[in-house]
């Protein structure tokens, strides 16, 4: 049996490889085994990224990014299926990305978000 989209398959398995160390935390610190984890998939080219933050995560410090470049960052409620309004995010000379407020303004969060960011 011949896998007719081989390529992209490979392709979302790399996509869904995160580098050790670029997504801090994880999880939010007195965290439950259910509440608080966070997930990032990106791209081996570093231009598209996708996250997911639980109920009570916190905002993390994003880190293997492509230095001093600006990226749009978009917030996405997975309770109405809407986008909020994008935003204009930019690494530092390390890669290193601070994301903007979860858009309920609380830190940890008070409910589950996901984001995408894309290279401008």
């Amino acid at each position: 049996m011949r896998i007719k989209y081989k390529s992209k398959l490979f392709f979302f398995i790399r996509l869904t490889l995160i580098v050790s160390g670029a997504f801090n935390p994880l999880y939010a610190e007195n965290s439950s085994d259910i509440h608080g984890w966070a997930y990032m998939m990106c791209a081996p080219t570093k231009d598209f990224a996708l996250l997911y933050f639980e109920n009570q995560s916190v905002l993390p410090t994003l880190s293997g990014f492509k230095e001093n470049t600006a990226y749009k960052f978009q917030w996405f409620n997975p309770r109405n299926g809407e986008w909020e309004k994008s935003t204009t995010i930019e690494s530092d000379e390390k890669g290193v990305l601070a994301l903007p407020a979860f858009p309920d303004g609380e830190n940890p969060s008070t409910t589950d978000w996901a984001a995408k960011i894309l290279d401008r």
